[in-house]
């Protein structure tokens, strides 16, 4: 068995002391719950109050004292009130008459027969008057028709129904003719010789001849025929265009040096000359030409005639 000391003993009995001072006296009648009170929710309950029924001016609340007879109404503080019910009890609509006005009441009860119509002011039924309208034409009112109504729209608006003048007809032919102040050909006569001599137009034969490359005339048949076998103008090159793709086209030129030039100096189309070293009669230079990038010699200046008979001749122009 062990037992405490002093220092251990006192050591004790202030750990009672502080476990004691934690602890909630039991109270007769009570439990202990886990739902604490705070003080908020104390102080927001003590704020609250009993609650009564306003009676200062402008209540708008129904008031007590309600019976039969009584209706809601309000006075002149703006508070609500019970009021004696109002008789609001109509006699029937009175209708007029040519000498007298009608007075207000409610409308008299249709009935049956009185089905598709309508009261009059003179308090009585009346049946709508039948406004159904048929096509109109030129004699009696209606309703326009679509025909009609395309019609119209053809019409320029500001347009004036015009009737054109009637003239005597004349057939095919060369006349004089009269305006009137409207623009329209009121009279037409024949033309005469004289009508056109008398404007300055020849009065002598205009028969032509078949032209000649010395004198003006008619073209004759065969010049329509040659010139018809021309295809038209767009198909021939003119001198100047001509002489522009001459102009354009390569050239063979020679160009006598003394030694080749680079490939990438030479020209196309240029055939250069270099002397042999030993020349051979009348052959004294070699020939090279650019081709395919590189200067190859296509001959030299000697000229060399074989003969050919007939037979080879015939057999050429044969192939």
């Amino acid at each position: 068995m062990a037992f405490l000391d002093l220092g251990g003993l006192s050591h004790l009995v202030q750990w009672f002391k502080v476990q004691l001072g934690g602890k909630v006296d039991k109270v007769e009648g009570k439990q202990l719950s886990t739902n604490d009170y705070t003080t908020a929710e104390k102080n927001k309950l003590a704020g609250l109050s009993n609650y009564s029924h306003p009676t200062t001016s402008g209540n708008k609340h129904i008031p007590a004292g309600g019976a039969a007879g009584k209706i809601l109404g309000w006075a002149s503080d703006g508070t609500a009130q019970w009021v004696d019910d109002k008789n609001t009890t109509y006699g029937v609509f009175k209708g007029a008459t040519t000498s007298a006005d009608g007075g207000n009441g409610l409308v008299p009860a249709p009935k049956t027969a009185n089905a598709g119509q309508y009261l009059k002011g003179d308090g009585t039924w009346g049946t709508p008057t039948n406004t159904t309208y048929g096509d109109a034409t030129q004699s009696a009112h209606g309703l326009m028709t679509a025909a009609d109504k395309t019609k119209l729209d053809g019409i320029a608006a500001g347009a004036n129904k015009y009737i054109h003048p009637s003239y005597t007809a004349k057939s095919a032919g060369l006349y004089k003719v009269t305006v009137d102040a409207s623009g329209h050909v009121s009279a037409a006569t024949a033309v005469a010789k004289a009508d056109i001599t008398g404007l300055g137009i020849p009065a002598q034969d205009t028969t032509y001849g078949a032209v000649t490359q010395s004198a003006n005339g008619l073209m004759s048949a065969a010049d329509k025929k040659k010139l018809d076998g021309f295809g038209s103008a767009s198909t021939y090159a003119t001198m100047t265009y001509v002489g522009q793709q001459i102009s354009a086209a390569g050239h063979i030129s020679k160009s006598i040096v003394d030694t080749l030039p680079a490939v990438k100096d030479a020209k196309d189309n240029v055939i250069y000359m270099i002397k042999k070293a030993t020349p051979d009669g009348s052959n004294l230079y070699d020939e090279y030409m650019l081709i395919s990038g590189a200067l190859e010699k296509i001959g030299d200046t000697k000229t060399v005639i074989e003969a050919i008979t007939n037979t080879q001749i015939d057999t050429i122009l044969a192939s």
